[in-house]
């Protein structure tokens, strides 16, 4: 049986479901709670993908091995700078940490999703429109 995993360098990123740590995260900056951002490269994948990779891994008897199931990786500074342009009415940091993390760019092989049929992974954008739809939804931003 094919296991699916969302790489642990990746963060689960779309709606909200008060369970996802990683979407808590992106609500401290959007607050201005936090004064940098990680200095550091990491996957991103909508929790929609990672449930569509899991049932795929389970139904598609071609599936086998370890899945890799993330989308884009980018650095968090791009990150900031495309929530900063579209949502400049947060007060999002454009600071930088000192800690440097992962940074390095890299990739990670989903080559074996897309020859089960995957479709293309939820852009970032998508991705944390998702994720500020569903904090604004529930009154926690305006």
């Amino acid at each position: 049986m094919a296991r699916a995993t969302a790489h642990r360098a990746s963060l689960n990123i779309g709606l909200d479901s008060n369970k996802w740590l990683n979407c808590s995260l992106i609500y401290i900056y959007l607050t201005g709670t936090k004064r940098s951002y990680p200095n550091m490269t990491c996957g991103f994948v909508h929790i929609d993908d990672v449930v569509k990779c899991h049932i795929l891994a389970m139904e598609d008897k071609r599936a086998s091995g370890r899945l890799i199931c993330s989308g884009p990786v980018v650095h968090w500074s791009e990150i900031v700078k495309m929530l900063k342009s579209k949502y400049s009415k947060y007060p999002i940091t454009d600071r930088c940490g000192s800690n440097l993390g992962y940074a390095d760019q890299h990739s990670l092989d989903t080559s074996k999703l897309s020859e089960l049929g995957f479709p293309a992974f939820t852009s970032i954008e998508h991705m944390f429109d998702d994720c500020i739809a569903s904090f604004q939804e529930k009154g926690l931003l305006q």
